[in-house]
């Protein structure tokens, strides 16, 4: 259940509940005052129709009159006891039974002989405390002619007297205020039914298309650029809409980047020239070509900044003393901001000594108060100025920019010779006896699932055969298994089971030629780690399919220039 469902409940049962609170002490305060009406009402008739009878049965003088008299006044709903007494409180008559000419007080109908002293007029005095009531009602007490069965003592002396009662409601007042309950019982169900009701209704309007939408936008930012809502209907449809024909804009701009990107680099790659782009803030590379690589023989390595990489490189002067760094080019010009070149520059690389000319030159890329980065050119003077072939597009390079010529192109195609290339082209098409070569392997080694399933996905479309694992004990069982037909690994530095740096020794343990691909968050040692020269590139995380694809193509390929160098 989403946050939004649960918030909605709980507002709907505090409102709903506080609500039938109210309702359920309103409707029992309410289900008793009919049932205090109709006690008071019955009573107050019943202790009306006793007193004639009450006064008869004591003219009468027989004491068994006095009960007959009292009979129906029991009868009554409610009643518990009743009786007479006179103006002094004995009582004449008690029911059911006690003593007669006993005091009152000591009766159950104390609590009544309380009403003989308040004001009132002579009907019926009555009080209702709870569920009980008692009633008092006076009467006049007065001797007929003395019968002839009398036996004892005779009748007291005419006088004041009254009637007295004890009801107790308690029964009527349980089942109305059970009624109450039940009804009340019925409604907080339905409250439960709506809540239910209301969860069902916003999981199946919201709550789905909502987690749909929140995956496709998961999926987006770890790269996948052709993931899309798709939603037609719902609630969220404009919003998914929305979010699609961003994706939409997005892609095509990224495309756009790359195709840029590309193009650039075809356009550098035809002049023998090395570029490299260096940013002032921090002295680290944001760009090079292959070209730069190929004089100066270091890799493009973002982590480290150009002192650092220069470093890993020999550079003298025409008579083979060692060459300052920070009198090369890009040092100078980062350090002064002014254009900075020197032609006597000499890079040995495996015995052998390459002559330079390096130039570099401050520029605004970002800021236009002050320059924010040096863009440093490296050429061979003397060197050829196109290359012996033409550049061909590498394997990541939008499709786009390698459209095949379609039926139409080929119909309108004149029926002249073809016109010599500057640059031939060699048929890199494969004979039809020769087999068809075996995907490289890539080994996945990651702690997040979202980034396997990438990884595995991304690679797997690009044509590599790939392993992926969470593991580092199965990590190590691939390596020792594959060998050397792993190309290169991609190592999450904080991969479950072993500290990154552990792993890292433990794959290299295995197998010192294996070239590893580091992915990692922020790490204050990563500068470190990039000069020791354990790994061959650094992939910041999150990162996305186009990014993965572009730093396992660059590793593979560097290796097998590696291989191909002997």
């Amino acid at each position: 259940m989403t946050s939004l469902q649960i918030r909605l409940s709980l507002i709907i049962l505090f409102v709903g509940g506080i609500w039938l609170a109210l309702k359920t002490g309103s409707d029992l305060d309410r289900a008793q005052a009919p049932v205090a009406a109709r006690a008071q009402e019955s009573a107050r008739t019943a202790m009306l129709e006793s007193g004639p009878r009450v006064e008869r049965a004591y003219a009468s003088g027989r004491d068994a009159g006095m009960k007959e008299a009292l009979a129906p006044l029991l009868r009554t709903m409610g009643a518990r006891a009743a009786g007479v007494t006179d103006a002094n409180g004995h009582l004449v008559a008690l029911d059911p039974g006690g003593a007669i000419m006993s005091d009152v007080a000591t009766s159950p109908l104390a609590i009544a002989f309380k009403l003989v002293g308040t004001a009132g007029d002579e009907g019926p005095r009555l009080e209702m405390k709870g569920a009980e009531l008692v009633a008092a009602l006076p009467v006049r007490l007065e001797h007929g002619p003395p019968a002839t069965d009398l036996v004892g003592p005779p009748p007291p002396a005419p006088g004041a007297g009254f009637v007295l009662a004890r009801f107790d409601f308690s029964a009527a007042m349980t089942t109305a205020r059970s009624r109450a309950l039940r009804e009340n019982a019925t409604l907080a169900l339905g409250l439960l039914a709506l809540v239910i009701g209301v969860a069902l209704v916003t999981w199946l309007s919201l709550g789905r298309p909502i987690r749909r939408l929140a995956k496709t936008i998961d999926r987006f930012d770890l790269g996948e650029r052709a993931a899309r809502a798709g939603m037609k209907l719902g609630v969220l449809a404009p919003i998914a809409r929305s979010f699609d024909a961003m994706a939409e804009r997005l892609q095509s701009h990224e495309l756009d980047l790359i195709e840029a990107r590309h193009r650039h680099e075809l356009v550098l790659r035809c002049l023998q020239v090395g570029v490299m782009v260096v940013r002032r803030d921090d002295g680290r590379p944001v760009y090079v070509n292959a070209r730069w690589k190929e004089l100066f023989g270091i890799p493009m390595d973002a982590t480290r900044d150009i002192l650092s990489l220069l470093s890993t490189v020999r550079c003298e002067r025409p008579d083979g003393a060692p060459y300052p760094l920070e009198q090369l080019p890009i040092p100078t010009a980062l350090r002064t901001g002014r254009p900075a070149e020197v032609h006597d520059l000499r890079v040995r690389r495996d015995d052998a000594v390459i002559e330079l000319s390096a130039g570099a030159v401050p520029v605004s890329l970002w800021r236009s108060d002050t320059f924010d980065a040096v863009i440093a050119f490296v050429e061979e003077p003397g060197a050829a100025l196109v290359p012996d072939a033409a550049p061909e597009p590498d394997a990541s390079m939008p499709a786009r920019l390698r459209l095949e010529p379609t039926a139409t192109d080929l119909a309108e195609a004149p029926d002249e010779p073809p016109s010599v290339s500057a640059f031939p082209i060699e048929d890199s098409t494969p004979a039809p006896d020769q087999a068809a070569p075996e995907p490289e392997t890539v080994l996945v080694v990651e702690g997040e699932e979202a980034l396997r399933e990438l990884g595995e996905r991304a690679l797997t479309g690009a044509g590599f055969r790939v392993l992926v694992t969470a593991s580092a004990d199965e990590a190590l069982t691939f390596v020792r298994g594959e060998g050397p037909q792993v190309r290169c690994i991609v190592l999450d530095l904080w991969v479950p089971g072993s500290g990154g740096g552990a792993l890292l020794d433990q794959l290299l343990a295995i197998d010192p030629t294996a070239r590893v691909i580091a992915a990692s968050g922020y790490r204050p040692d990563m500068p470190q780690l990039a000069a020791s020269g354990k790994i061959a590139a650094f992939m910041p995380k999150p990162y996305g399919a186009e990014r993965l694809l572009s730093v396992v193509r660059e590793v593979a390929q560097r290796g097998l220039m590696e291989v191909a160098g002997g």
